[in-house]
């Protein structure tokens, strides 16, 4: 289980020190400071953490939705009408733009 948290701790620290620029040593930490807060928020409890793909497909759900074509979409992406509205209703929320990625 140590093993584990370590691969987990590294895996992180490397993102962080890519993503932010930092140095090994302080990128260590931050992940080490993560991974505290996520067991500390989330002890016990199971956590889903959905795929990029799911990522992907929302963005792209809420870059085409018009206000007017959920029946649309919700036929194009198997999925029910509610949870297009709910898809589009919290990326409005959160207000976070995630560009999909064009496809060639």
């Amino acid at each position: 289980m140590h093993n584990e948290f370590d691969q987990i701790q590294s895996d992180i620290a490397q993102s962080i020190a890519k993503t932010c620029g930092l140095q090994p040593d302080l990128a260590k930490f931050a992940a080490t400071i993560a991974i505290i807060r996520i067991k500390a928020v989330m002890g016990g409890c199971t956590v889903y953490v959905p795929s990029n793909a799911i990522d992907y497909r929302n963005a792209l759900i809420r870059q085409q939705f018009d206000g007017k074509n959920h029946q649309k979409l919700a036929k194009q992406h198997q999925m029910s009408v509610r949870n297009i509205y709910r898809i589009v209703q919290v990326l409005n929320k959160v207000k976070i733009v995630i560009k999909p990625k064009e496809t060639t």
